[in-house]
Order: C-alpha cells, then structure tokens, then sequence
C-alpha cells in the first residue's frame, strides 16, 4: 500500500479520482465497539494516512485492506458511484463468500452513515452498498 500511496503522490492527476486508505481505517470502520465517526472523519478530509491521504472530494473509487480472523487479507475496491465493493481474494477457500458478504455488512453501512452525516455523499442516494466477491484471481497456495 505504502509503494502504491508514493506513485499516487508522484502522479496526483493520474490517480485523482482514487484514494487509497491503509489497515487502520478499515479497523476502526468494521470494529463496532470503535469510536470510528471522529477518526474516518479525518481520512475523508484527507488527514489519513498521513502519508498519501486526501480529501474524498471527486473520488470514485476507495482502494483499502481488510481482514477477516486473525490472518485472512483481502483488498476492498469501494466504488462510490455505484454503491459496489468488490472483493479481491486470492484464496477463495479460506473464507466462504456468505462469510465475506456478513463479514462487510457492519462497514459498509457505518462507511455510508458517516459519509451521509458530514455530507460526503454528494449525489450518493441511500442505496446500500452491494458486495461483489471477484472470482478468477490467482489462487495463493501457500496461504
């Protein structure tokens, strides 16, 4: 993420409609015990990550890690015109797709709850965010 965050920051028009979040945004957004509103407050202002973060304005697409257990990584492309996560998982096996659908539930509707109460929605209606798992990827065979 780190390498992808530099070539955003060396070529901003190339990449400006993206933005690319880091793990702890996605901690904060699924935990339902966190005190997430204030802290992705400061992502969608451009605050987070400090590295490669800026403001949502003009975005489309949402580019963020997420785990589920305690050693599954899969990448999240949110695609906010559309309402569509889609899910890039390597290794389809480890996780079933009902599992990665309920697993996305809690983030997808506190992600659109925050952006709907500071007025990042822009022209969003209140549809739900549907979840896409993308099949045909490359599978990991060493986990």
């Amino acid at each position: 993420m780190v390498v992808m965050g530099k070539r955003i920051q060396k070529d901003k028009d190339a990449y400006a409609d993206i933005v690319l979040l880091d793990w702890v945004f996605f901690n904060k957004l699924a935990n339902p015990k966190s005190d997430a509103e204030e802290y992705i407050v400061k992502y969608i202002i451009g605050l987070y990550p400090r590295l490669y973060g800026k403001p949502w304005t003009g975005v489309k697409r949402i580019y963020t890690p997420f785990i589920f257990g305690e050693n599954h990584w899969v990448a999240l492309e949110i695609i906010l015109e559309t309402h569509l996560v889609n899910v890039y998982d390597c290794n389809h096996p480890v996780t079933k797709e009902q599992k990665i659908i309920s697993g996305l539930a809690h983030f997808c509707e506190e992600l659109k709850r925050i952006m709907k109460n500071h007025n990042f929605l822009g022209e969003m209606d209140d549809t739900p965010f549907s979840v896409v798992r993308i099949p045909a990827l490359p599978h990991n065979d060493d986990g």
